[in-house]
């Protein structure tokens, strides 16, 4: 592949940075780009910003959006800003919950349901995050609240990247905090209905966002910070496993 020498803007918010943006192109070419975003309002500014809101330094955290090209990312679309998720507790510059918002991978199923796991602060005593699935049936253009996807009193769930399987299960990979060190997978048979969510055995609790990668060839590729594994395609095995391959002790994670 070739990369220009000299990288081309994607977008910069009027209202502050973005960070952590990730790209999913659809099967008719759209490019989706999810962001979140941190602003700097002055004193006056911040005296009349609705509480409770998430601060830290000078910056303010006003939630999420995407953008949308269909030109192969020549222009790219005004922001779309999804739906804040019921739990959420903090508000944003404007008086309103904060959009929803997350890191990891976005996911375009079989019948072209886009889904996306967000995170959502829904503890105004320990500020803990949980996660719940976001999806869209029109491109990207408008985004719906369908359901929860890993809550618990005490662990973080946040960062998530999230994967239709060929049996049509979606299969969630989510960055833990409180969890003794241990990344979590949450799974769906319905469609994103409902979750069930367990440890992923030995896997790192800090994933950054690992991504499962479906090849033409049929193998999958799960890829993550300092690790990544291949799952070669048997169909005479009953559960097919992920192998982390990383510098620390490899963990097992049954798919």
């Amino acid at each position: 592949m070739n990369w220009p020498a000299q990288p081309a803007l994607l977008s910069a918010h009027p209202f502050g940075g973005s960070q952590d943006p990730c790209l999913l192109q659809l099967r008719n070419g759209t490019i989706l780009c999810a962001s979140y975003g941190w602003a700097f309002p002055n004193a006056d500014a911040l005296a009349k910003i609705k509480t409770p809101y998430f601060k830290t330094g000078d910056a303010v955290f006003p939630g999420g959006y995407l953008l949308r090209s269909t030109d192969n990312g020549k222009t790219r679309s005004a922001p779309v800003y999804p739906p804040s998720v019921p739990d959420e507790i903090h508000y944003s510059l404007y008086g309103n919950k904060v959009p929803a918002y997350n890191r990891g991978a976005l996911f375009e199923g079989r019948n072209g349901t886009i889904y996306r796991v967000v995170a959502a602060t829904d503890d105004a005593r320990t500020l803990k995050t949980s996660n719940y699935l976001l999806t869209s049936k029109d491109g990207g253009k408008s985004w719906a609240y369908q359901s929860v996807v890993a809550k618990d009193p005490r662990i973080v769930f946040n960062e998530t990247s999230i994967y239709e399987t060929p049996k049509g299960d979606l299969v969630a990979f989510m960055r833990t905090g409180n969890a003794g060190d241990t990344a979590y997978i949450a799974r769906s048979k319905d469609g994103g209905s409902t979750f069930t969510w367990r440890p992923c055995s030995k896997a790192p609790a800090d994933p950054a966002g690992c991504h499962l990668i479906r090849l033409h060839f049929q193998q999958r590729i799960c890829r993550g910070r300092m690790h990544i594994g291949v799952i070669p395609r048997q169909p005479a095995v009953a559960e097919q496993r992920i192998l982390l391959q990383q510098p620390f002790p490899a963990g097992l994670c049954a798919l």
